[in-house]
């Protein structure tokens, strides 16, 4: 009666259906020690494969769900105005950059897009993003560095001249 409980509890928790005729037959057989042996095995198989299971869809999906960090500011003591990108796994023959410079707009893009092999099936990831560019920026003297995952993209900025006014007091 203990072992009957124990598979069909079993049966219930791996949620397998239960053959009546060779399923009760093959735990009237074995004793205690090697049931338990069985079953244990078993457990840790199953833990084993969705681990592994886990780990795949977490990578899927970190891949899929990442969203890189982007800083765009002045270094003055370059002179510069900087767009930095997080972009790991990227290859440099991945990235294009791209200024648009018009009597209206000053925009800079930067796209990454990549292809993976994994397992036999085709991976595809991309990202692209567009920034407005500061008026004082030079995009056609640009450069960029790709270091470690991180894109950095340099422009030189003209130094606009200050102008200091005095305000004077309205008169009553």
């Amino acid at each position: 009666m203990k072992r009957m409980i124990l598979a069909l509890t079993l049966a219930t928790a791996f949620a397998q259906p239960v053959e009546a005729a060779g399923f009760f037959d093959w735990f009237s057989s074995k004793d205690d020690s090697s049931i338990f042996e069985s079953v244990k095995k078993s457990i840790n198989e199953s833990i084993e494969k969705m681990e592994e299971s886990f780990l795949e869809f977490r990578q899927e999906l970190s891949e899929q769900l990442y969203t890189p960090k982007i800083t765009s500011d002045y270094d003055t003591k370059k002179s510069v105005y900087f767009v930095e990108v997080e972009l790991p796994g990227y290859e440099e023959k991945e990235i294009s950059i791209q200024a648009k410079i018009s009597k209206d707009e000053r925009m800079l893009t930067i796209k990454a897009s990549r292809e993976k092999k994994i397992d036999s099936k085709q991976e595809k990831a991309s990202f692209q993003t567009t920034r407005t560019l500061p008026k004082n920026v030079h995009p056609e003297k640009a450069t960029w560095e790709y270091e470690k995952g991180v894109l950095r993209v340099e422009m030189p900025t003209e130094a606009k001249p200050v102008t200091v006014i005095d305000i004077k007091k309205r008169p009553r």
